[in-house]
């Protein structure tokens, strides 16, 4: 890479182009490569712009801790999407009121 100035998403994609078979992310006894999560990425990021997410949208994420919240987050920020976070036990009351003051396109 000549960009002097990266961020996460350029360095996974560094990492699955330069290492795909390696071991991404263990879960439990689940694991995914770079290579696999870097195609799960791609297809993630063409739904959610088939679905009119767009480049500068916010998108509430409310997945526990797993493989899919790496993939859903790195699809977002693939897309220029930003990913915004709640704690789980808020109420539904509250997450409709912390939705409209992030001002978030999808949930």
């Amino acid at each position: 890479m000549t960009n002097t100035s990266y961020n996460i998403i350029d360095l996974f994609t560094e990492a699955a182009r330069t290492t795909p078979n390696r071991i991404a992310i263990i879960e439990g006894e689940k694991q995914i490569s770079f290579g696999e999560l870097d195609r799960q990425i791609t297809a993630t990021a063409a739904y959610f712009q088939a679905k009119g997410i767009q480049k500068g949208d916010r998108v509430l994420v409310f997945v526990p801790m797993s493989i899919d919240l790496y993939r859903i987050v790195l699809a977002l920020f693939r897309m220029g999407a930003t990913a915004v976070f709640l704690d789980e036990w808020l109420s539904k009351e509250r997450l409709d009121v912390c939705c409209k003051v992030a001002q978030c396109r999808a949930w």
